[in-house]
């Protein structure tokens, strides 16, 4: 529900999930109602909790109304947010890769829209230090994408399955970083590492005009002399940015959209 050590909390997965987990499921009907709360729509509940103020009354406010006091581990995760606090330390982790002597062959597949992918690419350079054996796909995928992953799903899983229980030479070996490349040039691309040795960092600024405009420096763009100054913004909670798509627990608004009604 955060960011690695960012402290930043993904309100929309951490709510729209206690909404359907902790109340929906919970009740006899719940989820006919979630078909048209959650999955093909935003119920009033989740509109409400979005926009209240402070976030960690929207338990008992509007995500479990049913509640008579606070979800404890809901106002755990607010009070402890960087995941560094002594709250954290005695807390099991699914898998503790840090901990496992052996590991044996590993094959991750994940979505580039999908709010795991993050945590799968941390476990896979932690996987790597453990084992020579560890692959990694990444397509174009939301949490969402059910049916349209599923080619690319199963045929790295019967590849990868048939090379290593069935011993094929003549299956053709996974590499081991296979991701659907983003932007002008789509398509997969095969690397021997994640991140990707052939990559460079830039950084990427604004810097104000003389007539107050701003305009965005790109890549390896020089700040010209004369004009380097702090640029800010007023950002209002009240009037938050709309998300279009992206890595959401919205199954109608998640994955790949097109943004140019809202830019």
């Amino acid at each position: 529900f955060y960011g690695r050590q960012s402290g930043a909390a993904h309100v929309e997965l951490l709510f729209r999930w206690t909404y359907l987990v902790i109340h929906l499921m919970s009740k006899p009907l719940g989820m006919v109602q979630a078909i048209f709360t959650f999955f093909c729509g935003t119920g009033q509940a989740l509109k409400n909790a979005y926009m209240h103020s402070p976030l960690n009354e929207a338990d008992t406010k509007f995500l479990v109304p049913t509640l008579s006091q606070p979800l404890e581990w809901f106002q755990s995760l607010f009070d402890n947010s960087l995941g560094t606090e002594v709250f954290w330390t005695d807390k099991k982790k699914c898998v503790d890769i840090s901990r496992l002597d052996r590991v044996p062959s590993v094959l991750l597949f994940c979505g580039w829209y999908d709010f795991f992918c993050s945590e799968q690419l941390h476990d896979y350079k932690d996987l790597c230090k453990k084992s020579k054996d560890c692959r990694i796909v990444i397509g174009p995928y939301s949490h969402w994408s059910v049916l349209s992953m599923q080619p690319k799903l199963f045929r790295s899983l019967f590849d990868f399955f048939d090379s290593h229980l069935l011993k094929d030479s003549f299956v053709k070996t996974i590499a081991p970083v296979q991701v659907y490349s983003m932007g002008h040039a789509m398509g997969w691309r095969e690397m021997d590492s994640w991140p990707p040795s052939d990559i460079t960092a830039a950084k990427y600024g604004l810097e104000e005009e003389e007539d107050g405009s701003l305009v965005l420096l790109g890549g390896f763009q020089k700040r010209r002399e004369g004009l380097e100054k702090k640029v800010s913004y007023s950002y209002d909670p009240a009037y938050p940015t709309p998300n279009i798509g992206g890595a959401t627990f919205n199954p109608t608004n998640c994955g790949r959209h097109i943004q140019n009604q809202m830019e």
